[in-house]
């Protein structure tokens, strides 16, 4: 069976921004790379993929029509021609190639990750549910239940996701008078 994944940084056709090898690598002799594995292949590229769309519409921002940057991300598209935003024009390795920047690689694998063990055991309060809904706070049986906007300001990123894409992001802070 061929491979759902395209990553060929730079591609015109890519929708992922790591392999499947490289993702298992990622998990390899971690206390996760059973789980990982256990979960079969055309599901963890489903993730993957799946994962990478949401990082690239979740924290990448609409796209600047005049450049077709994602302009919450930093720098710009490596081509004209990609179909993702990185990689950028000064991601390449040794030999002039084109990569995929670490922080963006493990991002994905995190989030993909993420994604699939919610899937298998959805948490008993949806709390991204609540967020959404402007809920406040919430008490179920004496459990008090406070919400703010998440650390990533967007619900649907995995926290260790955004710890690893956050250095790639253009993030505006509020100041005070």
């Amino acid at each position: 069976m061929a491979s759902l994944v395209i990553c060929t940084p730079g591609g015109a056709t890519d929708n992922c921004y790591v392999t499947e090898a490289q993702a298992t690598a990622y998990f390899t002799n971690g206390l996760r790379e059973a789980k990982w594995l256990g979960w079969g292949a055309t599901r963890r590229a489903r993730a993957l993929i799946e994962a990478t769309q949401e990082i690239e519409e979740e924290l990448g921002g609409a796209r600047d029509s005049a450049t077709a940057n994602r302009v919450d991300f930093r720098g710009a598209p490596a081509t004209d021609t990609q179909l993702l935003f990185f990689p950028r024009g000064d991601d390449t390795n040794a030999v002039g190639a084109y990569v995929i920047p670490r922080g963006v690689q493990v991002a994905i694998c995190e989030q993909a990750f993420w994604q699939i063990k919610r899937e298998n055991a959805p948490p008993l309060v949806d709390h991204d549910a609540n967020r959404e809904a402007g809920v406040a706070m919430q008490v179920i049986d004496g459990m008090t239940n406070a919400y703010r906007a998440g650390a990533t300001g967007r619900p649907r990123i995995a926290p260790r996701a955004w710890t690893a894409i956050r250095p790639y992001m253009v993030l505006a802070f509020a100041t005070t008078g």
